[in-house]
């Protein structure tokens, strides 16, 4: 397969195509592309770029890929030739060939330019993929250049995604340097955000002042009105008369943030900007998963002191394969129910029965529909059932190419990867993908090493599995990149285990616990990307296997008051 291929949801395979019919349309995007190299029955030539490229081409296989060309040749049916000075011309003839071939291999050098040719010329598929081509490369040193190209073109979803980055990483970006090149607007936009990430509003007072003596001179005009969204009411009335009553500037800030502090009754007319804290930070917790015990033990990370707390429990399914958060929801699966409590309400919903009851399952969470994949009922299966969390309904989807259970399902770019697992107890290396847009499994290449039960994870454009079990307990760990539809092996864990819970948690990918020859292991592991090594962490209270999530701090904390009793679901 060619490097970051790309194929149109009009070429993607389906299950009721049959394979006479994949050669014959392989054999004709084949024969259409000689006749074009060949210069054959070509009936348009664009004229493109400020150096006035010729690009031949046929107005039927472009009108039958683009909208932009139908329109074209609609409106201008006799032109032999079109001029096209606005588009790149290289990025131009890209995209004509793609037409041919459904091949597109953008890099980190050309990808902005064939996003805004993919965009004139309305290749929607080209438009989404070079998008997310661009978030996944986005880093401290290309983050100001993105944000200026999406501002320049008017792409607001990337703009919005190179924010959320710029946001996330405000602390790197700031020891890196980088923040400070950024415009006075960039910066008041980034430090009036109520979902910084930042451990204390001291950091942003610290960055305010290191962008501000960058550039001292020109800055300056800037720094009161930057000051003036400080969440003031966060600092302590000390730092505030230390670091910003001598500010020059300062002092109607300094009287509203006095009245704030020692007058406490007059704070409804308050003319501070701020006066609420910023959006806490998304907190990782974790439910042990015990298959012979009904109780269902939550524990919660502490990321600042690498700690865990035990935060209570619920009363739960005896057989559980996954905890998922979902629409302000806990939701458990087992065998026999989904089980879903509301963390907004508090409360207990419906016990919804399972259709098809069996064991060892893999679950995927995708477009808040519940994937049950697999698993084992007298016979290994490769069933597949989707729960829709909006009406309430079950639903048959296709099933897989192979049967498999103690498998592990991961979602990447609205698509379900499901690795490995078991048949007849022999570990699989195998690796199918599902696209819900056209109800189809499709087989990708197999893993280095065949491992059952593995933990697995998004992160950083690729798909990591770790761990696992085949004859022994497995410490490998394998990287699959699915634009390539390549694996490459990673540094292995320091602890050979299977069914590991991992979790991106602050950017990085965590490995929570799992099994070792029937018991527990609490073992934390760090994945460092730039070093490529497993990094130990404060173990968990207990040694097991877990099923851990992320959630919104104010969730996490709602859920400790619901915790300090044991809950049970009314079935």
């Amino acid at each position: 397969m060619a490097d970051n291929k790309i194929e149109p949801a009009a070429m993607t395979k389906t299950s009721s195509v049959s394979n006479l019919e994949y050669k014959f349309s392989d054999k004709l995007l084949a024969q259409m592309r000689e006749c074009r190299s060949n210069n054959q029955f070509i009936d348009i030539v664009f004229i493109v770029g400020e150096r006035q490229k010729r690009v031949s081409a046929h107005r039927l296989v472009l009108a039958a890929s683009s909208q932009y060309f139908m329109e074209l040749f609609t409106t201008d049916m006799d032109a032999s030739e079109i001029a096209l000075k606005h588009i790149d011309a290289n990025s131009f003839e890209t995209l004509i060939n793609y037409c041919y071939s459904g091949n597109f291999s953008p890099d980190e050098r050309t990808a902005r330019k064939l996003l805004t040719a993919a965009q004139v010329l309305q290749f929607n598929d080209i438009v989404r993929y070079c998008n997310r081509f661009i978030v996944n490369k986005l880093s401290y040193s290309n983050l100001l250049d993105v944000i200026s190209f999406a501002d320049e073109h008017g792409f607001k979803d990337l703009r919005n995604k190179a924010f959320v980055f710029a946001i996330e990483h405000f602390k790197e970006a700031l020891s890196s340097g980088q923040l400070m090149r950024f415009s006075p607007t960039l910066m008041e936009e980034l430090v009036e955000s109520d979902e910084l990430n930042v451990y204390s509003e001291e950091d942003v007072f610290d960055a305010i002042m290191r962008w501000h003596k960058y550039d001292e001179e020109n800055r300056r005009p800037y720094l009161i009105n930057l000051l003036s969204s400080l969440r003031i009411t966060q600092l302590e009335p000390a730092f505030v008369f230390k670091h910003i009553k001598p500010i020059p500037g300062s002092e109607r800030l300094i009287l509203d943030a006095l009245d704030w502090f020692h007058v406490p009754e007059t704070r409804w007319q308050t003319k501070l900007k701020y006066t609420k804290p910023r959006n806490t930070r998304n907190c990782l917790m974790a439910v042990e998963v015990n298959i012979m015990d009904e109780n269902k033990r939550f524990l919660r990370y502490n990321p600042s002191e690498d700690s865990w707390s035990n935060c209570g429990q619920v009363l739960g399914e005896k057989t559980d394969y996954g905890t998922i958060f979902v629409k302000n929801s806990l939701v458990f699966i087992g065998t026999k129910y989904l089980v879903r409590f509301d963390l907004d309400k508090q409360q207990w919903e419906a016990p919804q029965p399972v259709r098809k009851r069996r064991e060892l399952i893999c679950v995927a969470l995708l477009h808040d529909n519940i994937y049950l994949i697999g698993g084992y009922c007298k016979v290994t299966k490769n069933t597949v059932e989707m729960f829709d969390m909006r009406t309430g309904d079950w639903l048959r989807v296709a099933p897989m190419l192979e049967g498999r259970y103690c498998a592990k399902a991961v979602v990447f770019d609205e698509r379900i990867y499901v690795m490995g697992g078991s048949e007849n107890e022999c570990a699989l290396n195998s690796v199918e993908c599902y696209d819900p847009m056209v109800d189809t499994w499709e087989a990708r290449t197999g893993m280095v090493e065949a491992r059952a039960s593995p933990g697995a994870a998004v992160a950083h454009g690729y798909i990591y599995v770790m761990g696992g079990y085949n004859e022994i307990p497995l410490a490998t760990v394998e990287r699959y990149n699915p634009i390539k539809d390549e694996w490459m092996k990673l540094c292995s864990l320091t602890t050979a285990r299977s069914r590991i819970s991992a979790v991106v948690f602050n950017f990085h990918i965590m490995a929570l616990g799992g099994t070792r020859n029937g018991e527990g292991v609490d073992c934390v592991e760090e994945y460092n990307e730039e070093e490529d090594k497993w990094v130990q962490k404060k173990p968990l209270p207990n040694g097991a296997a877990y099923s851990a999530f992320i959630v919104p701090t104010h969730l996490a904390d709602k859920l400790l008051n619901v915790l300090s009793d044991a809950t049970q679901p009314t079935h």
